[in-house]
Formats: C-alpha cells, sequence, structure tokens
C-alpha cells in the first residue's frame, strides 16, 4: 500500500492517455549522412543527447597506433538542430581513458564519464562543461576502483550507477552540485543498462538473472537511487537469454522498454498501475525477427516513438529503425537510414520534429562516426495543445501547472475531485504559442487526490495531482 501511495503522488501524471488520438506518420525525409570523425584511429561507441536546444555528442577514438595523438574520448555539439555541428574537440585523451564514455545533460551542465586514469589511480573518471559545451574542465577522478555503467541528469542531481573492478558489487555515485562533488548513496545496487526518469521517479532497465536464464528487470527509485524496489521481470520467462535492454520515457508518463532474444527485437509499453500500485504493461510487441539483430535502442517524445538496432555480420551490418508516430499502437516499415552497409551500435534522440540517429560505420576508408537527421512531415512538437508537468507533487501550498500549446487558443482549466466535482477554476482564456507556467494556490483545499482538466476546442487532457498539507 505505501509503494501505491508513493508511486501516485511521485508519478503524478501516472500514465494517463490523452482522449486525442493521433494517426501514425511514415513519412520520413531523411537528409544526407554526414560523417564527424575525422582520425586516422577506429572511431565506435558513439553517444548522443540534448539539452537547452544543443545536440551533445560524443565518441571513442581507440589508440590503434601506440601514444597516438588523437586518441580519446572527442565531443562535438550542434546548435542548430543537426545542420551544422562545432569542431570536434578531444576532452580526453588516450593517457586518461581506458573505456567508451557515457553522456549526460541538462541546461548548460554536460557531463561525460568513463573508465580511466587521474594521478595514477583507475576508476570513474568525469569531464564537465558548464558552458554548452563550449569550454571543458580537466577529467577529475570521483570514484576509484569503479567502471560507470549509466549516467543520468535527475533534477539537480547527476546521478551513476557503477560497477566495482575488484568485488563485482553494484552501486549508485550521486552529485548534487553538477558534479564537482560526488557520494557513494548505495553499494548493492542492481546493475543497469540504461536509466531514466520520470518527474521523480527513477526507473532503469538491467539483466535480471533466472533459474531459466537472463531477463529484463525493471526497477524504481523513490528517493533518488538510495534504494530501488525491482526487480519486475518484463521479458517472457523462457530458456531464451533477454539482453541489451534500453528504456525510453516520454512526458505524459509512458514508458518503453526493447531489448533482443536471440536476435529478435522486442518491446514493451506501459499502460498505467493497478490497485496495488504495480506498473501494468501491455503485451509483447516484436518490432523485428532476424537472428542477427543486436543493440537495440530507443527513443521517445511525447507520441513518437523510434526503435533503432543493427544486423548482419561485420561488413554486411545494417542500421535498421521502425517509427511510430501514435506511441507504439503501430510501427512504420523498417527504415535503412545508413549510406551503406557497415553500420553498428545506434544511438538515437528525438526533438520536436526530427529524429536524430548516430551510428559507427565502417568502410573500405575506416571505422567513423556518422550522423543523420530524419524530418517527419506531419510530426508535430505536440500531437495538441497538452498539460505537462504539475509539480511539486504532493502539493501543499501552491501546484504549478504546466501546459504545452501548439498555436495562440482559448484554453480551460479546472480542478476536480475523484467523484467527479469541480473544486476550482484554474484557467480561463486565450494563450500560446508556447509553454503556459500557472501556479495555483491549494492551500485550502483539503488532502487527496485530484485532477488538473485542460479543455480545448479539439479535445481534453487530464493529468492527477496530491495535494498534501
Amino acid at each position: 500500500m505505501l509503494r501505491h501511495l508513493l508511486n501516485i503522488f511521485i508519478l503524478s501524471f501516472a500514465l494517463l492517455q490523452t482522449t486525442i488520438s493521433q494517426t501514425n506518420v511514415c513519412e520520413i525525409s531523411w537528409e544526407d549522412a554526414i560523417k564527424l570523425s575525422n582520425s586516422y584511429n577506429l572511431s565506435i561507441s558513439a553517444k548522443i543527447t540534448n539539452s537547452d536546444g544543443i545536440i551533445h555528442i560524443i565518441w571513442f577514438n581507440l589508440d590503434t597506433n601506440y601514444a597516438s595523438p588523437d586518441a580519446g574520448i572527442y565531443y562535438t555539439q550542434s546548435q542548430d538542430n543537426g545542420i551544422n555541428f562545432s569542431e570536434n574537440t578531444l576532452i580526453i585523451d588516450a593517457s586518461k581513458v581506458i573505456s567508451p564514455g557515457i553522456l549526460t545533460a541538462k541546461g548548460q551542465n554536460v557531463i561525460v564519464a568513463c573508465y580511466g586514469i587521474v594521478n595514477e589511480k583507475i576508476g570513474t573518471i568525469i569531464c564537465k562543461s558548464t558552458d554548452g559545451g563550449k569550454n571543458w574542465s580537466a577529467p577529475q577522478m570521483i570514484h576509484e576502483g569503479s567502471v560507470p555503467q549509466t549516467i543520468l541528469y535527475f533534477n539537480s542531481n547527476i546521478v551513476i550507477n557503477f560497477l566495482s573492478m575488484q568485488t563485482k558489487a553494484k552501486g549508485i555515485i550521486v552529485s548534487h552540485d553538477n558534479g564537482d562533488t560526488w557520494n557513494v548513496i548505495n553499494s548493492t545496487s542492481p546493475l543497469f543498462s540504461d536509466m531514466k526518469n520520470v518527474q521523480d521517479l527513477l526507473i532503469a532497465v538491467g539483466p535480471a538473472n533466472r533459474e531459466s536464464g537472463t531477463e529484463v528487470g525493471f526497477y524504481t527509485s523513490i528517493n533518488g537511487g538510495i534504494s530501488w524496489y525491482g526487480p519486475d521481470i518484463l521479458s517472457a520467462n523462457d530458456q531464451i537469454s533477454s539482453l541489451q535492454p534500453k528504456i525510453a520515457a516520454s512526458a505524459n508518463g509512458n514508458m518503453y522498454v526493447t531489448w533482443h532474444e536471440a536476435g529478435t527485437i522486442l518491446l514493451r509499453r506501459s499502460r498505467g498501475y493497478d490497485m496495488d500500485g504495480n506498473i501494468i504493461w501491455y503485451p509483447l510487441q516484436i518490432i523485428s525477427s532476424g537472428a542477427s539483430n543486436a543493440f537495440p535502442n530507443i527513443a521517445v517524445y511525447n507520441n513518437a516513438v523510434a526503435v533503432v538496432w543493427e544486423s548482419g555480420e561485420q561488413w554486411n551490418k545494417e542500421i535498421n529503425l521502425r517509427f511510430s508516430g501514435d506511441g507504439s499502437i503501430s510501427f512504420c516499415p523498417v527504415a535503412f537510414p545508413s549510406p551503406s552497409p557497415g553500420g553498428s551500435e545506434p544511438d538515437i534522440i528525438i526533438t520536436p520534429d526530427t529524429i536524430h540517429l548516430i551510428w559507427t560505420l565502417r568502410t573500405e576508408e575506416g571505422t567513423d562516426i556518422y550522423y543523420r537527421r530524419g524530418r517527419v512531415e506531419e510530426f508535430y512538437s505536440l500531437p495538441q495543445t497538452m498539460l505537462g508537468r504539475i509539480y511539486p507533487n504532493p502539493s501543499s501550498l501552491t501546484a504549478t501547472v504546466e501546459v504545452y500549446l501548439t498555436s495562440s487558443e482559448y484554453i480551460e482549466i479546472d480542478l476536480f475531485n475523484t467523484i467527479g466535482q469541480k473544486i476550482k477554476k484554474v484557467y480561463k482564456g486565450i494563450s500560446g504559442p508556447g509553454l503556459l507556467t500557472i501556479h495555483v494556490n491549494v492551500t485550502d483545499i483539503p488532502s487527496g487526490v485530484y485532477f488538473f482538466n485542460l479543455k480545448t476546442i479539439k479535445g481534453v487532457d487530464t493529468k492527477k495531482s496530491l495535494i498534501l498539507h
């Protein structure tokens, strides 16, 4: 029961669906692929994220020639939605980096973590930028003897899941000051392959060992990673190993998990909570069947979902992508965005009207990092005007309500209780386009579960909130 209540007020909008449907759109206009790396070394393991309108990309130039001056972790960025990219910057050189890096960003703060060496100590090191990637600090050791697995900017915190090389223990390191200082808050957590957040709820996926084999475990934390619930097993409990799970979450709280089983790419999508507070999941969806499918990844933006993976062997590898514009209800046919065979290790994000894809491409000229963007003609930044965040949740004095408006239009927002009685008129008038922020005084409203209801000429949207005095 406690878990049920905590999940209600931390995941306040609790996966409620909008009543306005959206049709799937499959016309993706792919622009020419861009080669980002320019090294004689092997360029591998690219990662991509975005913040404050900036696209951030890193990759690892593997030192194939001893003491190569251009080996290490490189960074580039785009401030015009992927049209142009900055000059490549070597942010961690080969003398300090041992393995490829992982990346997270929020606002103007960008953090790169990797397994590396600083002052003759080996462990998790970071390099950070506080000006949107223009300038970078020197690498610093934050946790000796460990390898970082996943990283996430979560509210004002940076959370890293690590694996100890000596003891094989797993844990969580957190920074509350944008990476200046770090503390271990958990030394017994599971090992995660991906980690995201939905408001104040941390969500993660990773391998869960069972008698039958390796399954996909889903985990949640309501206290910033100090403790974890799980695993909830999302894959079929069978003899086939379920590998390389990835997770994504939309602004309205829908969660999506993808992985592969013996070459089959699978997907599960959340659909809400049961009466005991457990997350309900839709049945398994097969995205692609084939013996050589591997390394899936996933990105979500509102109702837009894109699953990408590699298939084939060595020189014949292909990058595969399936897109859904209706929240994974249906998927478009498989697209092959790489201009030539040899693609692997794809990573992906979606911004309001664009799919951003990066991958490693092996050709006769070398192994390099490529970027390609795809524009979706009818894929709007929002499928319709909709409610965004409601915070803090629970609220005791003031609840802040965010509304995303696609155009200038008349809207009404009302607050209802659980039996449908209108408690308060929150907003009435013309606003937009853009973000509308409303501060609602709730000091005179009794503690309980309530619903903010947005009405437009196109339909309605509803989000749950908890008031607690």
